[in-house]
């Protein structure tokens, strides 16, 4: 009986945690108590309301790419193009958890599992959830009691509206499949890291945070690949720096007058950030400098046109002749309804 009662109170405090209800109360120091706070984040980085961070693998990326293409075959009827990015599903990659193995969540278990194959019944998803939990968690819960609290989680995940069911097989909406767009490089700079911040409440990823380096920079470590090899000879035009002469003007916020574009711009340094923000709503979440970094002076700057992503942005850059310095670009993307922002590594 002691065995019984101690199970319902596992299932009970366990279910209320897995759906976040009870968390983001108090302050934020008080609610990462107990959960992994990495020595050194992004710079500007936790973003409020997303303070819980992770830095991930080369296979974790690997296996949350996908080729957008085919998802987007029905969009591309619409407006006349395909979006023929690589997307980086934000769920499925690992959300942290906490120091204490015995305090696990087991939805987000469930939520990187359909990120990765959509639909999946009750008994796969458990099956997925065993294998994710820490061997000392495992060793405390029998099986039974495992599919038990894993049925309770999505009954109570679906009144919550947080997954979708259809014939007995669960799945994601879109609010809880968040993805980006992965370039290729960006002026010829590779991927080297790429963060994500979580929301402290929902364990939803919010933003996504790349550091793109040079390939030869021995300071952030081995590549991140976020390409295939039939994608390889694209990337080179991925992220390039516009043809356009200095014979092409854009015109300044809110002024009427043209700037001219230099050149060949000057490169900040030999590491970018570029940060991302999913499912923004429209411009006025865009990114901006105070959320990601100080304010970066622009007296003297200049205005170009660079490439990320397969987009040509505006960016603010120091004058070549100035030596290396700031450069600087926000915008939003409707389609993908991403906000990103481009800055030089700190």
């Amino acid at each position: 009986s002691n065995n019984n009662n101690n199970n319902k109170q596992a299932a009970t405090k366990d279910s209320n945690d897995l759906v976040d209800q009870n968390e983001g109360q108090g302050s934020v120091e008080e609610a990462l108590k107990g959960w992994p706070r990495p020595k050194e984040n992004p710079p500007g980085w936790p973003p409020v309301g997303a303070e819980l961070l992770a830095c991930h693998s080369q296979v974790e990326l690997s296996t949350a790419l996908v080729d957008s293409s085919k998802n987007d075959a029905a969009e591309a009827g619409e407006t006349g193009t395909p979006d023929l990015r690589r997307r980086l599903l934000l769920a499925g990659l690992t959300c942290p958890q906490p120091n204490d193995a015995l305090q696990w969540r087991i939805f987000p278990l469930v939520r990187q599992a359909l990120a990765l194959e959509t639909s999946q019944d009750a008994a796969a998803l458990a099956k997925h959830v065993e294998g994710g939990l820490p061997k000392v968690c495992l060793a405390h819960t029998s099986k039974s009691h495992l599919r038990g609290l894993v049925n309770l989680v999505l009954s109570r995940s679906l009144r919550c509206g947080r997954l979708k069911e259809k014939n007995k097989r669960y799945s994601l909406p879109p609010s809880e499949n968040p993805s980006v767009p992965i370039p290729e490089g960006i002026l010829g700079l590779v991927l080297k890291e790429l963060w994500t911040a979580w929301c402290i409440e929902t364990k939803k990823p919010r933003e996504v945070g790349m550091l793109f380096s040079s390939s030869s920079s021995s300071s952030s470590g081995a590549a991140i690949s976020s390409s295939t090899p039939s994608s390889a000879a694209a990337s080179a035009s991925a992220a390039s720096v516009s043809s356009a002469a200095g014979a092409a003007a854009i015109a300044a916020p809110g002024s009427a007058a043209a700037m001219p574009i230099p050149p060949t711009p000057s490169l900040p340094s030999s590491s970018l950030w570029l940060f991302a923000r999913p499912l923004a709503k429209n411009e006025d979440q865009a990114a901006r400098s105070a959320d990601f970094a100080d304010p970066l002076a622009i007296a003297g700057l200049l205005r170009d046109r660079i490439t990320v992503n397969g987009l040509e942005v505006t960016a603010l850059a120091s004058p070549a002749s100035a030596g290396p310095g700031v450069l600087r670009a926000d915008w939003y993307e409707p389609k993908a309804k991403v906000a990103w922002a481009l800055l030089p590594a700190q």
